[in-house]
């Protein structure tokens, strides 16, 4: 498979798998942030998808391999950033997201990092997260499946 067939593979897969976990997240998520998030990832959806499909296959490999591990190494800081005071607005976390996920399915992590980092507990944060992948995969699915 080439790399804009596996990104919409595991999108789709991310879609059929959140639909049990709806029922209980619905009743903790946060719906603005959600909208938010989804909202500006579109917009980073865009360039990400445009990357995914203008650059070789080893370079999307490279890029792709590369945030994973630098945002592995921000959650490994995220506590004492969390205890700093950091925060990551929501209109950023969500067009990184739009940008990662478009480019090689890694809409998480910007997302993760941001409820971390504004205090949201652990139920909280899966909720949330349950919630946003099932929107933002199922429109990166439609976008990708209409690019195909």
């Amino acid at each position: 498979y080439n790399p804009f067939q596996a990104v919409t593979f595991v999108l789709v897969m991310d879609c059929l798998v959140s639909l049990p976990l709806i029922p209980a997240a619905a009743k903790l998520a946060s719906f603005r942030s959600i909208a938010t998030l989804t909202l500006f990832a579109l917009i980073g959806t865009i360039p990400g998808i445009y990357l995914l499909k203008s650059l070789n296959e080893d370079m999307v490999r490279i890029l792709v391999s590369t945030v994973a591990v630098l945002f592995a190494l921000i959650f490994l800081g995220s506590s004492a950033l969390h205890r700093a005071g950091f925060r990551i607005s929501e209109w950023l976390s969500g067009i990184m997201s739009g940008l990662f996920g478009g480019l090689g399915a890694l809409t998480g992590p910007p997302v993760v990092l941001h409820f971390m980092l504004k205090g949201t507990d652990a139920h909280g944060i899966r909720a949330n997260l349950i919630m946003y992948f099932l929107v933002i995969d199922a429109v990166l699915t439609a976008i990708a499946l209409g690019a195909i």
